[in-house]
């Protein structure tokens, strides 16, 4: 998500990759797009390029960490112990 209106529309213009009418509709649209922040579970407001990317990579990784992404691997950790419990009775 862009930090405010100006600024996006700051980036649109410097990139210069639409012409008048096209930059026109993305700004219009930009509107309504904002609006749709609340139907994601992260928001990033990109600031900063660098900052925006490492919060970005930090999502990806606590997503793939979530307990149920990683069942298989905790059932083996889970086997590993049930099999070695049975020295310490």
């Amino acid at each position: 998500m862009p930090p405010s209106f100006e600024v996006l529309k700051a980036r649109l213009t410097s990139r210069a990759t639409e012409d008048q009418a096209e930059l026109q509709t993305r700004l219009r649209n930009s509107f309504d797009e904002v609006l749709q922040y609340s139907r994601f579970k992260y928001v990033v407001v990109n600031e900063e390029l660098p900052a925006a990317t490492r919060q970005i990579a930090s999502i990806i990784m606590a997503e793939r960490h979530l307990r149920d992404r990683q069942s298989v691997s905790i059932q083996v950790i889970l086997d590993s112990f049930d099999a070695s419990r049975r020295q310490f009775r």
